[in-house]
């Protein structure tokens, strides 16, 4: 008599686990530890930016302090001149006027000190 085809074995039971190769770092993990380091590299070029910046600031002060008294000179001189410019032109202009002193003030009246601010909410 003939064996019915479904109770017919073919193969034997194999005896197989699934072994799950490791296939490397899982993605979270590279993803967390690529934007550590973008982080990292942001931070680092920033700081060496101020430390640039506060550099350039430090030589643009010793510059000006430097160039402070041929600057400073430069000014008295030019405000000399302008004074003695305007002394002749005093004399030349106001030669017909009485009681007219050449460089001196046209205010007669004393030095007052400037108003003092008043503290508080009003």
């Amino acid at each position: 008599m003939a064996t019915p085809l479904n109770s017919i074995q073919f193969y034997t039971d194999l005896k197989a686990t699934r072994r799950v190769v490791p296939r490397g770092i899982p993605g979270i993990v590279l993803i967390l530890g690529v934007g550590a380091m973008t982080i990292w590299g942001h931070w680092v070029s920033v700081q060496s930016y101020k430390k640039k910046c506060k550099y350039q600031e430090e030589e643009v002060f010793r510059a000006r302090v430097n160039i402070l008294p041929i600057y400073t000179a430069e000014q008295d001189r030019e405000y000399l001149k302008s004074r003695k410019r305007m002394i002749e032109l005093e004399e030349k202009y106001c030669k017909d006027i009485p009681q007219f002193v050449v460089g001196g003030t046209v205010y007669h009246t004393r030095w007052l000190p400037p108003p003092r601010q008043v503290e508080g909410n009003w």
